[in-house]
C-alpha cells in the first residue's frame, strides 16, 4: 500500500485508469490531479474553473474522464484540460457517474 500527500484538504473521489498504472483524484482543494500508481508522481493537473468535484471516472478504453461538481454539473473530458461535453441543471443529488461498459455513453 502507498499513501501520499495529494490534495489540500480531503481526497473526494479517485478513480484507477483501466490500462496504465495511474488514478486521478479530486479534492476539497477544488483540483484534479492524476498521478503516476508506482512512482506516486504527479503527472498533471488541472483547476476546472473553480469547480470541485465530487465525482471522477475514467470511460473503459481510458480516453475519457467524467466529472460530477457540486455545482451539479457533470463534464466528460477528452483531456485533462479539454472539456469535451458538459451538462448542467441537474435537481436534487448525484452521487456519482459512471461510463456504460461500451464506453460510448455513462
Amino acid at each position: 500500500m502507498r499513501t501520499w500527500e495529494a490534495h489540500r484538504g480531503w481526497v473526494w473521489a479517485s478513480s484507477y485508469h483501466p490500462l496504465r498504472n495511474v488514478i486521478v483524484s479530486t479534492g476539497t482543494d477544488g483540483m484534479a490531479k492524476v498521478w503516476d500508481v508506482a512512482t506516486a508522481d504527479l503527472l498533471a493537473e488541472w483547476e476546472p474553473g473553480g469547480r470541485a468535484f465530487h465525482s471522477v471516472t475514467f470511460s473503459p478504453d481510458g480516453e475519457l474522464l467524467a466529472t460530477f461538481g457540486y455545482d451539479r454539473g457533470i463534464i466528460v473530458w477528452r483531456s485533462t484540460t479539454e472539456p469535451l461535453v458538459a451538462m448542467a441543471g441537474y435537481h436534487g443529488w448525484v452521487s456519482s457517474v459512471a461510463f456504460h461498459p461500451d464506453g460510448q455513453s455513462w
